[in-house]
């Protein structure tokens, strides 16, 4: 009777085990999930660096001198609009809203 108690308590010891194993499986494949997740974004990201590397220190000097990015956008086409060579309705038109909604004053 006791070798079948022992047995017994054997076998589930053992299935407890086997849980315990197939948790920590899922929980391991899950986090590879992640890290390849992960990994796939930060070389996406590095592509994008890549993109502009030729820029940055440019970028850089700019924003060291207190040029806001937005300033950037919207200089070329204030360039156009001011030198009467391109005015139109449309190209007004872009401007006006840039500047709206970045709150540049506009051009006199």
């Amino acid at each position: 009777m006791d070798e079948k108690k022992q047995r017994k308590q054997d076998f589930m010891l053992i299935n407890k085990e086997k849980e315990l194993i197939a948790y920590e499986r899922r929980n391991l494949e899950l986090e590879k999930k992640q890290l390849d997740y992960e990994q796939r974004n930060l070389e996406t990201r590095l592509q994008e660096v890549e993109k502009y590397r030729d820029i940055l220190p440019s970028a850089k000097q700019l924003r060291e001198m207190g040029v806001d990015f937005h300033e950037i956008i919207i200089w070329p086409l204030t360039c156009v609009i001011s030198s009467g060579t391109h005015k139109s309705a449309r190209t007004e038109s872009i401007v006006r809203r840039k500047r709206r909604f970045m709150g540049t004053p506009a051009a006199k």
